[in-house]
C-alpha cells in the first residue's frame, strides 16, 4: 500500500554492497516487463561479464493504472502525481538517494522527480558563488550564513509569460538566462539544510522555504555565456548544455534559524 493504493513494483536488491538505487519507470503503453531482461545485468554485472562497481538496487514500479497497480481514484492524476509516487515509493524503500531513468512517460516522471527532490531538499547542491543585488541581501548572507554573496549588475525582465536574466561583472557580461515565467502551483514549506563557512568555522543552518506561483517543464531554459572569466568557469564545467528542465517560482518565501557551529 502506498497512500489510498495498492502499488505494484518491483525491488530487485543487488549482491553489491555499494550498488546504487535506481527507479526505472516504463511508459505509455507499455509495463513493467520491458525491464525483465536488464534486471539481471544492473544488479548483477559481474555475472554477466562486468563489474561489481556499477551495480544497482533496483525498483520498477507500475505505474497507477497499469499492472498490478490500483488506478488513480481522481482525475488528474498526470506525470507529475507520478513522479511523486515514485519519491513516496523511494523514501517508503529507506532510499535517500538514487537514480532515476525512464523512456516516453518514464522519462518526463523522472524529470520531474528529480524536481521534487531539488524543491524538497532531497537533493544537495553547492554554491560556488551567489552573486545578488542588494548591498542589505548580500551582508545579511555573508555575515548571517556565510552563503559566498557578492554585489553585482542583475536585470531581469518579464514579459509574456517568459523570463530573461542578464548577469553582469566588472562590466563584462557574465550571462543571460531566457527561462519560461509562469505557474500555478504551490510548494508547501519544507524543512531544509545550509553549511557554509564562516570565520573558517563550518556551520549548520537549519531554514523553511515554499513558494506560490510554481511553474516547471521539460527544458525550456536557455543560458548563453558571456566574456567574463567566471563565464569562463562555467565553461570549463561543461555549459551550457540543455536544460534538464526549467523552474519559475513567482513568490518564494524563507526563514533561516540561527547558524549553529558543527562540531566534530
Amino acid at each position: 500500500m502506498l497512500g489510498d493504493g495498492r502499488l505494484h513494483f518491483i525491488h530487485q536488491r543487488s549482491r553489491h554492497a555499494e550498488a546504487f538505487p535506481l527507479v526505472i519507470t516504463h511508459g505509455w503503453p507499455g509495463s513493467i516487463v520491458e525491464f525483465y531482461k536488464i534486471i539481471g545485468p544492473l544488479t548483477d554485472p559481474t555475472a554477466h561479464g562486468g563489474d561489481g562497481a556499477d551495480a544497482f538496487h533496483v525498483v520498477c514500479p507500475s505505474i497507477p493504472g497499469y499492472g498490478f497497480s490500483d488506478p488513480p481514484r481522481a482525475r488528474g492524476f498526470d506525470i507529475r502525481k507520478v513522479a511523486e509516487t515514485n519519491v513516496a515509493l523511494m523514501k517508503a524503500l529507506g532510499y535517500a538517494a538514487y537514480g532515476a531513468q525512464g523512456g516516453d512517460w518514464g522519462a518526463m516522471t523522472s524529470s520531474y522527480g528529480a524536481w521534487l527532490d531539488f524543491l524538497r531538499g532531497r537533493l544537495s547542491t553547492y554554491i560556488h558563488r551567489l552573486p545578488v543585488d542588494q548591498s542589505f541581501t548580500c551582508a545579511a548572507g555573508r555575515a548571517i550564513w556565510g552563503f559566498p554573496k557578492t554585489v553585482e549588475r542583475i536585470e531581469l525582465a518579464v514579459d509574456g509569460g517568459h523570463a530573461r536574466c542578464r548577469l553582469e561583472m566588472d562590466g563584462r557580461l557574465v550571462l543571460t538566462l531566457d527561462a519560461p515565467a509562469t505557474g500555478s502551483r504551490a510548494l508547501s514549506d519544507n524543512a531544509m539544510l545550509t553549511y557554509s563557512m564562516i570565520d573558517g568555522t563550518l556551520h549548520r543552518t537549519p531554514f523553511r522555504s515554499g513558494a506560490d506561483e510554481v511553474g516547471m517543464q521539460r527544458g525550456g531554459a536557455t543560458l548563453t555565456l558571456g566574456d567574463h572569466s567566471v563565464a569562463d568557469e562555467l565553461r570549463a564545467l561543461g555549459l551550457p548544455k540543455p536544460a534538464l528542465f526549467s523552474v519559475w517560482m513567482g513568490h518564494m518565501r524563507g526563514r533561516f534559524d540561527a547558524a549553529m557551529p558543527v562540531e566534530g
